[in-house]
This record gives C-alpha cells, sequence and structure tokens, in this order.
C-alpha cells in the first residue's frame, strides 16, 4: 500500500520529521511517502527543506546572513531561496526559543521585541533577486503590528517630536507619522521583469483581525506573557497604528498594480478588520498595510508547492496529526487542510495526535477513518524525558496504525 505520512510537528516535543520516521518505522512494509508538514509557523524551513527532494523546490538553498533576533541581539539566521522565491519562518527569529537574551518578566518580550530582523531576511532576499518573499507568520513572541519588520525594509516612523524610531509593542502609541514610500519603491521590481511588484506573501493559519476582543493583543499577547493591563496598552498601540495609517500614509505601489493614492480611514480600518490581520502580533496587518502584500492560508500554501494532490494519487492512506487536534485544528489549520485535500480525493486519513478533543462527527466531516491518541505528557520532567517519553508513546501509536493499516 502506498502510505502519506504528512504531520504537522507535535510543539514542544517532537518536530514533523521526527514525527514522520517515528511512524515510517512501524510501516516498513509498505510503500511510505513522508512529508514533514507546516503552515506558516515553527518548522516550516524545515519542511520546505525536505519538500525539496524532487519537487517544485528541488533547487532550493538556505541562506545564512546576520541579523536581529527579537532582544536585537546580534545572531546569524537562514531562510530559504528557490528561484526568485524567498520563505522566511519568523519563529526562527521572532520566536521566544530565539530570543536570546531576554530579560525581566513574562511579558517583556511581547512589550519590548522586535520583528526588525525580519525585515532585515526579507530585504538580503530581495537583494538576491527575490521576486517573491513568503513569510511564515507563526510562533512569534512580539506584538509589534510589523513595525520592527517594516522599519528593515524602510518604513520610517516618527514620534511627536519628530524623531525616527523603530516601534515595538510597548512604544506603537508613540507614533505620530508614518511613511512607506521609501518600502514601496524597494518593491518596485526594475524594467527588466515588467515593471512587476515584487510579491510579500504572509503565511498564516488564523483568521484572527487586529484588534478588539478576538484580535491580536487581546487573544495572543496572553499566550506570550501579557497582563491584562499589557495588553490593553497593546491594543491601544495597534489602535494608534491603524489611526496613523488613516491619517495620510502614502502607498505607492508600481504601474500595474495601483496608482498612487491616499489611503482613507475607512480603508485602514477596513483593513484592520481582515481575516489574519491579527496574526503574528499583528504582523499580518503590517504586511498588508505598510508593505501592499497580501495573507494566504500556511496549509494551503504548502500543499500546493509540493503538488499534494499528485502525491494523494493511487494512495491508499494519509496519516496526518499535531500534537493536540481540538476545535482550533477544524479552521484552516494544518491537519484540517490536508484532509480537506484527501476527502476531495477519496483517500481516507488516519489522525495521530497527542491529545484528540473533537467527537467523532468532526472526524467524518473531515474524512478521518481513525484516530490514535499518544496521551499526556508529564511536563514537570527535564526536556530530555519528556521528548524520551514522547517518541516512546508515539512508537506504541504507530505499531497500532500498524495494525489497523494491515499488510
Amino acid at each position: 500500500m502506498k502510505i502519506i505520512i504528512i504531520p504537522d510537528s507535535f510543539k514542544g516535543t517532537l518536530s514533523s520529521l521526527e514525527v514522520c520516521k517515528t511512524i515510517e518505522k512501524s510501516l516498513s512494509e509498505h510503500d511510505t511517502v513522508i512529508v514533514p508538514a507546516a503552515d506558516g509557523g515553527e518548522g516550516t524551513l524545515e519542511a520546505f527543506a525536505h519538500a525539496k527532494a524532487g519537487m517544485p523546490f528541488s533547487q532550493a538553498q538556505l541562506i545564512t546572513v546576520p541579523a536581529k533576533d527579537a532582544c536585537s541581539n546580534d545572531i546569524d539566521a537562514c531562510y530559504m531561496m528557490a528561484g526568485n522565491v524567498a520563505v522566511i519562518e519568523m519563529a526562527k527569529i521572532a520566536g521566544f526559543t530565539e530570543a536570546a537574551g531576554a530579560e525581566g518578566e513574562p511579558g517583556s518580550l511581547v512589550m519590548n521585541g522586535s520583528t526588525f530582523g525580519v525585515g532585515m531576511l526579507m530585504k538580503d532576499a530581495i537583494s538576491r533577486g527575490a521576486r517573491k518573499v513568503v513569510v511564515g507568520l507563526g510562533g512569534s513572541c512580539t506584538n509589534d503590528g510589523g513595525c520592527g519588520m517594516a522599519a528593515a525594509m524602510g518604513v520610517k516612523f516618527l514620534d511627536a517630536s519628530g524623531r525616527s524610531f523603530i516601534p515595538t509593542g510597548k512604544s506603537l502609541n508613540e507614533i505620530t507619522l508614518v511613511d512607506n514610500s521609501a518600502a514601496i519603491s524597494l518593491l518596485a521590481a526594475d524594467a527588466s521583469l515588467f515593471h512587476s511588484k515584487i510579491d510579500i506573501v504572509g503565511m498564516s493559519d488564523v483568521n484572527n483581525p487586529l484588534l478588539g476582543p478576538k484580535g491580536a493583543a487581546h487573544i495572543f499577547a496572553p499566550q506570550k506573557g501579557a497582563s491584562p493591563n499589557e495588553v490593553e496598552l497593546l491594543e491601544r498601540g495597534l489602535e494608534n497604528l491603524v489611526s496613523q495609517i488613516s491619517d495620510g500614509i502614502v502607498c505607492r505601489t508600481v504601474s500595474g498594480f495601483e496608482a498612487a493614492q491616499n489611503l482613507s480611514g475607512s480603508w485602514a480600518e477596513k483593513l484592520a478588520a481582515l481575516p489574519g490581520s491579527g496574526a503574528a502580533g499583528g504582523m499580518g496587518y503590517g504586511i498588508r498595510a505598510l508593505l501592499a502584500g497580501r495573507l494566504e492560508s500556511g496549509i494551503d500554501m504548502f500543499l500546493n508547492a509540493i503538488n499534494f494532490e499528485e502525491l494523494l494519487f493511487d494512495a491508499d492512506y494519509v496519516i496526518t496529526g499535531e500534537g493536540s487536534f481540538d476545535s482550533q485544528s477544524l479552521g484552516g489549520k494544518t491537519v484540517s487542510g490536508i484532509c480537506r485535500r484527501a476527502k476531495k480525493a477519496d483517500v481516507p486519513v488516519i489522525l495521530v495526535a497527542g491529545i484528540a478533543k473533537t467527537d467523532e462527527k468532526d472526524l467524518e466531516k473531515l474524512g478521518i477513518v481513525k484516530c490514535f491518541e499518544t496521551g499526556v505528557l508529564d511536563f514537570s520532567q527535564t526536556p530530555e524525558e519528556i521528548k524520551k517519553a514522547a517518541f516512546a508513546n508515539l512508537g506504541k501509536a504507530a505499531n497500532e496504525i500498524a495494525n489497523f493499516i494491515g499488510k
């Protein structure tokens, strides 16, 4: 039998590639295809790097350059180039794990952290000929509305004294003027490329708006350590960012896309309300409003890149999974995106998860014929003990999957 193993990572314990290989060991009698999956969060670069063998990214290479982490420390960061397409994983440069040197209270990073390093990678990719820059929006420790990223791309932010500065979540409320004309000029390709605009795309797995009770500050900032008072400060800062864009930011885009225009207040507010604008601490909004970019479903972008429909041809089963499968998994996340396409191709899906918090009707709607749980881990143990237990539990589940499938 042909079996496609395409899980997301088990967050905090096993990478998607580790999950793939562990399951594959129990299915040695079958024709297996392993595809570590990602939707823009942690593991996105690893997923694209693994997929490059024999796939559209076969000519891809990892590029390492000096950059800044979320704490403004000097680090070496990498991204992927495949032809004129660059793929950047935000979590690798503005995520908690990579924020070396973080100090202070739990919420210090979400208040003071910057996405400037992400913009440095984007600018470097463009200098190397990238005409499409894909940014994975997930696993961030920041809430700066993408202002740090935009500043690295040339956007200027001024305070009341006329001083140029790089806003963080804590200082978003100090913005009194935004000028993105230099960044928009940077994104205009030269005449030899028919004046085509450089495409900036955010890979998103959430539909949250920028503001309000379901926005970046109220939903995601507490998960990053922000206190109730800090959440309100962040919300007011993001509101101020929108208002400054409303007050007359000039979006100079290239011919064939849009004419130069003054963006109205209603336009900026509508942009903030669009699904995904609240992704990654407002990075989705920054990509849209400050760089004239766009957002796409992260898992759909990945599945398109690997020609998933071709892989599904003559497959007998698809095995997918993640650490925790719950109501959030049903709308736009990795597992739901994979299941949707597998069901359309009439290929049954087997789900493996640390814990599954949905009922059989939800599984049936996704085309999942069987669900295997690996069980809850004891997170009071050391990281090494937790990982060892995760491997052991997944190995047992993989054996159960093998018995279910048969020969």
